[in-house]
């Protein structure tokens, strides 16, 4: 008889997590489970259009910037997000995160970032990386893509190698730590993404 670890199969920790809390918490008696669930993902996307304000008012300068990102994403939440018809889809878990992730980052490549900042930044960068990674089995080719961009800013010179080689390995150890998770994921450790990070570095390095 052959068993299956549902963890190292799925991305089913974000589940495991809410059940903690709703048993540790008593929140039976207060509501329903899958209410509980329903509304946690839902509060998630407010973390979602919070990121997608900050990102676009990062970019600009203004905040009338962000106020017109958070309400173009709300107007048209149809066409930008499946939450509301399939809930417990795993990219409705991953996508705020990587939000968020993407609005530090555009934080960090400012040039005045003292060191304090930057490595505040990079430790939201890692935390919000990581949850990512953990919540979503697509995650590794979002990153490859935002790989290679980060590959192509730096080969073109504009942005710090510096801190682009530090994102590489945020990314390489937030897949290694979920794979870790996962009961070492052989799906993971053959991702290309890891594949491309090594090479990158070795470039950067030559």
């Amino acid at each position: 008889m052959r068993t299956i670890n549902i963890l190292e199969r799925m991305n089913v920790y974000q589940e495991l997590l809410l059940a903690i809390i709703y048993r540790t918490f008593n929140l039976w008696s207060l509501l329903d489970s899958v209410y509980f669930y329903i509304y946690t993902l839902f509060g998630l996307q407010t973390l979602y259009v919070a990121a997608l304000y900050i990102n676009s008012w990062l970019l600009s300068g203004t905040w009338l910037s962000g106020s017109l990102a958070a309400l173009w994403y709300i107007v048209n939440r149809i066409d930008t997000t499946r939450v509301e018809f399939t809930i417990p889809l795993r990219e409705n878990w991953a996508l705020p995160f990587f939000a968020v992730q993407i609005a530090t980052i555009t934080y960090l490549f400012r040039p005045d970032l003292t060191r304090v900042k930057e490595r505040m930044s990079l430790l939201v960068v890692f935390i919000s990386t990581f949850l990512f990674s953990l919540t979503w089995q697509f995650n590794q080719f979002v990153l490859l893509l935002q790989s290679l961009v980060l590959f192509a800013l730096d080969c073109l010179d504009l942005v710090p190698s510096r801190k682009v080689r530090s994102l590489y390995m945020i990314q390489a150890s937030s897949l290694l730590l979920v794979c870790l998770l996962q009961f070492i994921n052989t799906m993971i450790l053959g991702s290309l993404l890891l594949s491309f990070i090594l090479a990158a570095i070795i470039a950067q390095r030559l």
